[in-house]
């Protein structure tokens, strides 16, 4: 230490013989440097730490070389950011071809921006995941042809391809979007090609990134020693907290006052990432932009140190011995059930508070993603698969973690065989509210209508609820009314109106805009409000009920849109259809006793022929049925043995049979289905009425779209590859676009490049579904939060007209905020529902792999070809919908769009849902 010393006083000395302001520092002050001293003092003390074996006649020339090494990277700042100044002067103004790449020269500037939902592009600032290492880079071009890519520009001048599923920060506008996009080029046509940048342009992005990585380091010395006292003052005794980024650091900067830009962000980030035993890292792959980490609570820190300490003791110790004769015991048990046929049973006897521990930690691992995928620095979960491989019940444990953790809690009996694991993350759940989903559902009514004044009756009107067998909940019907005007009828749209009976301020309201929506899993359904207010709205048929009626004046010929009215309805005639009843009317050439709904199912059928077909004039752009969207469901034995659902213990579990329960995958083709479409062109109807007289009276309304040209991730050479695709796909027959592989594979390059729906509060072109002016979603309340909002608005317009006191509505600028919150909570539960979707459908691939093995049989996969990313094949299972990897020999060349058939399984990605297949 006291060489160390030594060394840096000399160092000291040299720069203040040469009189050096790098040295000009006040190190007494060192905890009030400017970021930029502070980055510069850091570098200089890294590189006295290489001192310790120099003489100290050496000192000067190392301090000269440590001199002419920063001179040297700030010449070189200064010549690249001259030359764009030169290039803008000689080519335009800002975003134009030669202009400056930097949005934020100043670093200190540059505040944290985390992207929109599914709006990452060229210019942002991202880290990823590579191996085990986190690297920071700038992206230059996206990439979403079958899986979300990007070209990453890295300090080390290189361009490489990210997977979205790695990036784990991401802030926008590091560097000038369009000048990327101008001068980014494409070398080649296939989804593994890589963008090329000039030579100048990636020095400059390197340098970039090395000074935020600067200032990141010399910011991040200051807050980690910050870190546990902070986490002592955020958890909670017994349950984690869930907070964002932003939130934690507005919690450190009320002590310290930091800055709230990028580098400080990015350098907290960095540490919580790296602290995973006191903060988890939350992903959310669709969403990964909003970092959200769980807080561990102080019950859990206990319950992991015991567990720690208890294997680190040796399977020879008294402590691990105890708990793993007790788990033994279990799972022998269970087995025995398994090899008798015998049912389900509870187990009286519980396990002890140390065994509890070790199986929650399990359970822990099990459920978090960041934990199993190996991205938390929590010691603990290292320990875990050696220790289930100690148990001598699981060989495979340390290689196949996460599945054989599954296996061992079923076995155990704290998961069922049908467990939905994706849905038993504790922390998803906190963040859309399932955890206060009890409490919510209890309650029991006492609803009162609060639109009663301005109610229209319609009478005896038959009203039409077309929908599925025993659907959950019944939110519209639809009714016809004549004109005098044989070729113009009246459409209304009728639906159920729970907003009437809850003001937005209601907890159920607050507890369903985190929800965002109604989630039909395949072993339970978690509606977003609770059923006594469903049961009080649901369009039920003998009762009368309150509805928000869209009505619009048609010419049936046509399908043109002559006038459309909102008004609050009652109605008394409701009468409800399957899908299969209302197929057969429309198909049959008369109903006797039926006569009136046969007549007005065979107008809706008509005009809504004519809706779609408009549609399609406009742009719309339809599915393929050659690959199927399966939905995935279970089918039950014996519904009174095996009851669906998850299995909620604490230390008492529950052991059932492995063959009550089984996956089945439906395919669906609601193209087949007149009725299908007949309720759905009525809907989207619905919803472009609602928009348009909401714009007509200055509404702000959660306006619905999915702008090919706000899509400004795209260069310009790929938004020309996109329309040539669209163009090929629209020149295709409808047979050939519908069922064949070359549309099917258009058709994905088509949807992945023009990017998810959005909702936004200016109105914009819905580009798939053919609309080319305003869309919003309005029949379905009882199940979307989105709906509910567009209720209020119009409701509390109304009253305006009607001259009540009532809510006056959302101003502008909080229903933008409400749909940055619903935008956020949309993308959280669609990304869990595709989770879902795919572990059950991994499930069901696995069972019949191991059917097919045990009976010796043969089992081939068909697999459509995707493309090549990153020397990776990549495809889809034709008879599952599962994302496939292929591997091949390298005198096999697969190309995109071609269908193999495989009959190799090497391999089953529980945790991505991906299946490693051969030829």
């Amino acid at each position: 230490m006291l060489t160390r010393k030594l060394h840096w006083q000399s160092l000291r000395s040299t720069a203040t013989k040469w009189n050096d302001p790098l040295f000009k520092i006040d190190l007494s002050r060192s905890s009030r440097l400017s970021p930029e001293e502070a980055a510069q003092v850091s570098m200089a003390k890294d590189r006295v730490n290489e001192l310790k074996q120099i003489d100290h006649q050496d000192i000067q020339q190392l301090y000269l070389g440590i001199r002419r090494s920063i001179d040297k990277q700030e010449q070189d700042i200064k010549q690249i950011k001259s030359r764009f100044r030169k290039w803008a002067a000689a080519k335009g103004p800002k975003g134009s071809k030669g202009s400056n790449p930097f949005d934020n020269t100043d670093l200190q500037q540059y505040l944290y921006s985390p992207p929109e939902p599914g709006c990452l592009g060229p210019g942002d600032l991202v880290e990823f995941l590579s191996g085990s290492n986190f690297i920071i880079g700038v992206i230059v071009a996206t990439n979403n042809r079958g899986s979300a890519q990007f070209d990453v520009a890295t300090i080390q001048r290189e361009i490489v391809k990210v997977s979205l599923r790695s990036v784990t920060f991401a802030c926008s506008n590091f560097m000038n979007r369009e000048f990327i996009k101008s001068h980014a080029e494409v070398n080649g046509d296939s989804s593994d090609s890589i963008v090329s940048l000039a030579p100048d342009i990636l020095q400059a992005a390197s340098i970039q990134l090395r000074l935020f990585k600067r200032l990141s380091a010399s910011s991040l010395r200051e807050i980690a020693p910050r870190i546990p006292a902070l986490h002592a003052f955020l958890a909670r005794n017994d349950q984690d907290r869930i907070m964002s980024l932003p939130d934690i650091f507005s919690a450190l900067n009320a002590e310290y006052g930091l800055r709230a830009n990028a580098y400080n962000m990015y350098a907290l980030h960095s540490r919580l990432q790296r602290s995973g035993d006191l903060y988890l890292p939350l992903f959310f792959p669709s969403s990964y932009h909003y970092q959200l980490y769980a807080i561990r609570s102080h019950e859990h820190l206990r319950a992991a140190e015991n567990t720690a300490k208890a294997i680190r003791a040796g399977p020879k110790s008294k402590g691990l011995k105890a708990i793993f004769h007790e788990l033994s015991t279990r799972i022998d048990t269970y087995r025995s059930f398994q090899a008798e046929n015998k049912a389900f049973t509870k187990i009286n006897h519980p396990f002890s508070k140390n065994t509890v521990d070790l199986v929650n930690s399990v359970k822990e691992f099990t459920e978090t993603p960041a934990l199993s995928s190996q991205m938390s620095s929590s010691p603990l979960y290292s320990l875990l698969p050696a220790a289930l491989k100690q148990l001598d019940r699981y060989p495979e444990a340390e290689m196949f973690a996460r599945n054989t953790f599954i296996l061992f809690l079923t076995e155990l009996g704290v998961y069922t065989p049908w467990e939905n694991v994706p849905s038993r993350e504790a922390r998803w759940r906190a963040a859309v509210g399932l955890d206060s989903f009890e409490d919510i559902a209890q309650s029991t009514g006492g609803y009162s209508d609060s639109l009663t004044c301005i109610r229209h009756d319609f009478g005896s009107i038959p009203v039409y609820c077309i929908d599925n067998e025993n659907p959950d909940e019944i939110d519209d019907g639809v009714s016809i009314e004549s004109t005098d005007n044989g070729s113009e009828v009246w459409v209304h749209v009728h639906v159920a109106n729970p907003t009437a009976f809850i003001d937005i301020e209601h907890p159920i309201s607050r507890r369903a805009a985190k929800q965002a929506s109604t989630f039909y899993f395949p072993d339970k359904t978690w509606p977003m409000l609770p059923k006594s207010l469903v049961d009080r709205c649901n369009l039920s048929p003998g009762v009368p009920r309150e509805t928000l009626t869209v009505s619009v004046l048609l010419d049936v010929p046509t399908g043109r849109v002559i006038d459309r009215k909102i008004r609050c309805g009652l109605v008394n005639n409701i009468q409800t259809l399957t899908y299969t009843e209302a197929d057969a009317l429309i198909k049959s050439d008369s109903a006797k006793g039926l006569e009136q709904t046969w007549k007005d199912l065979k107008v809706l059928s008509k005009v809504t022929k004519k809706l779609r077909s408009n549609r399609q004039d406009s742009g719309m752009i339809e599915g393929s049925s050659f690959i199927s969207n399966f939905e995935v469901a279970l089918q039950s034995k014996d519904a009174q043995s095996a009851p669906l659902g998850s299995n909620e213990w604490k230390d008492h579990p529950t052991l059932f049979k492995e063959t009550d329960t089984k996956v089945i995958l439906v395919p669906q083709n609601m193209s087949e289905s007149q009725s299908r479409q007949v309720v759905e062109e009525i809907m989207i109807m619905a919803g472009r009425a609602a928009a348009k007289w909401g714009q007509s009276h200055g509404i702000s309304l959660p306006f619905r779209y999915q702008d090919f040209d706000s899509n400004d991730t795209l260069n310009e050479m790929q938004k020309k590859k996109l329309m040539n695709d669209i163009s090929t796909f629209k020149s295709l027959p409808k047979e050939k676009a519908n069922n064949s592989a070359e549309g099917y594979f258009l058709l994905r390059q088509i949807t992945s490049n023009v990017g998810p729906a959005r909702n936004g509060l200016e109105p914009k072109a819905h580009f798939l579904m053919g609309i080319e002016d305003a869309y919003t979603r309005v029949t379905s309340p009882l199940r979307r939060y989105c709906d509910m909002l567009v209720h209020w608005q119009l409701q509390a317009q109304l009253l305006r007209e009607a001259k009540s006191d009532a809510f006056s509505g959302l101003s502008a600028a909080e229903m933008k905020e409400e749909i940055e919150k619903l935008n956020l909570q949309e993308a959280i539960g669609l990304e869990k529902q595709r989770q879902v979707d795919s572990f059950y459908k991994v499930k069901k691939f696995v069972t019949d792999y191991l059917e097919s093995f045990l009976q010796q049989k043969p089992f081939s996969l068909r697999c459509f070809v995707l493309g090549t990313d990153v020397d990776i094949n990549r495809g889809v299972l034709i008879d599952y919908g599962l994302e496939a990897i292929i591997s091949t020999t390298s005198n096999v060349e697969l190309k995109p769009s071609q269908v193999i058939e495989c009959t190799k399984v090497l391999g089953v990605g529980l945790a991505d849902a991906t299946i490693t297949l051969s030829l």
